[in-house]
């Protein structure tokens, strides 16, 4: 028995690979999501999975459409977002199962430090008009974006906990950096800042 995940991206190579394995008598589940085909660049077809019930005539083919996580209103959203803009490929329109919720609002900033004062901003007008600081959340992609709402958030004196990962001014290797940058500024006051900060950091192991 043969399960394969995240089918979407499945590539030439790994087709052929798992078309090897398999042979005409395994018994292949496969999970995916057109939506979601993020290896493109790395070759994935997210047509083998489109395709699959027609490469295989004996599927079943079960659609896991329901969202138990989100309201209605999210969803609503989600779901004109992965209409098909003439990709070919048919978009899982989802259902919701949640609760009704406000109706989802969108900002748009011109720079990563704007997005995280805005953001700042926001938290403390909800703390102001009665919401406690703990029943607030800000979610984000990636752990890289955590130095700037760290840093906005302590400039507007708002407390905040980093859920996940230790924060980004917290890791040993940062408090090193920042501790070696301390002298260099002082003692070479005529040097650009990039050339400064690049020595120092360069000198620790770092790009």
């Amino acid at each position: 028995h043969l399960l394969v995940d995240e089918f979407q991206d499945v590539s030439p190579l790994q087709h052929r690979l798992l078309e090897l394995w398999t042979g005409p008598e395994a018994d292949l589940c496969v999970v995916g999501d057109p939506a979601q085909t993020i290896h493109s660049f790395a070759g994935a077809r997210a047509s083998y999975l489109t395709g699959f019930a027609l490469a295989h005539r004996q599927a079943t083919i079960l659609h896991l459409d329901r969202d138990y996580r989100s309201s209605p209103q999210v969803v609503a959203v989600a779901n004109r977002l992965l209409r098909p803009r003439g990709s070919g490929l048919e978009a899982v329109r989802l259902r919701a199962m949640g609760r009704e919720g406000p109706e989802p609002t969108f900002a748009g900033h011109d720079s990563e430090a704007d997005e995280a004062k805005g953001v700042a901003d926001w938290l403390a007008e909800q703390h102001a008009a009665g919401i406690a600081y703990p029943e607030l959340a800000v979610l984000y992609r990636i752990h890289a974006q955590s130095p700037a709402y760290e840093a906005a958030l302590s400039r507007a004196g708002i407390p905040f906990t980093i859920r996940g990962s230790e924060g980004f001014f917290d890791r040993a290797e940062v408090k090193q950096a920042l501790l070696r940058l301390r002298s260099p500024a002082a003692e070479t006051p005529d040097e650009g800042l990039a050339d400064a900060v690049r020595g120092v950091l360069g000198g620790l192991g770092w790009s």
